[in-house]
């Protein structure tokens, strides 16, 4: 475990819808700022959540076992088919993958020169591989998909969208093998942003 924790996030279990209390909280902190931006209940029975530049999971009460301090920012976690972690990290354009204790096994780079790409949103794929999904760059500047083999070298990549700012911060395998996403865009207009999908 790292000696030294700089996070500032609490994590809150609550019971069953229509329970008036909380059963347990736990702040992770430090001196500086970031914010949890995914939370996965692990095989486990406990939780891995993960907050700017850091890895964090607990047991099934929220007590740390283990920190990971990392490169970029995360911004999408989940727990593979392995045991192991995936995330992707914003607008570094990353995707890693860690084992069951959060060390790195790999880690993949795409649109290094690019400007304003950026992905969002993490799934497994049902063949093994990933998919990941956010905005794309000054050429593709609606949604963009990236599909990855399971070792996250990329296999395609497509952008989808109207012309102007749009970027997908969900996505999800549908059950005929093809993607669904969802997110904003503000096509230059006067009405700012819209649910886009």
């Amino acid at each position: 475990m790292s000696s030294k924790l700089f996070l500032s996030i609490m994590l809150l279990f609550v019971g069953s819808v229509g329970a008036s209390s909380e059963m347990w909280s736990q702040t992770y902190g430090g001196i500086e700022v970031e914010t949890a931006y995914s939370l996965v209940e692990t095989s486990d029975g406990g939780f891995a959540l993960a907050g700017g530049s850091l890895l964090v999971k607990t047991d099934s009460h929220g007590n740390m076992e283990w920190n990971k301090r990392i490169g970029g920012s995360i911004r999408s976690l989940i727990e593979t088919s392995d045991g192991g972690y995936a995330y992707s990290t914003g607008g570094s354009c990353q995707l890693v993958k860690t084992d069951a204790n959060g060390n790195i096994q790999w880690n993949r780079t795409y649109k290094e020169s690019a400007g304003f790409y950026s992905l969002h949103e993490l799934v497994e794929t049902s063949d093994g591989g990933y998919a990941l999904a956010g905005c794309g760059g000054f050429i593709m500047t609606g949604f963009w998909l990236v599909k990855t083999d399971e070792y996250g070298n990329m296999e395609w990549d497509r952008g989808y969208g109207e012309y102007g700012t749009s970027t997908a911060n969900s996505l999800v395998e549908t059950s005929d093998g093809g993607y669904a996403l969802a997110g904003d865009t503000n096509p230059f207009g006067p009405g700012g942003f819209d649910f886009f999908w």
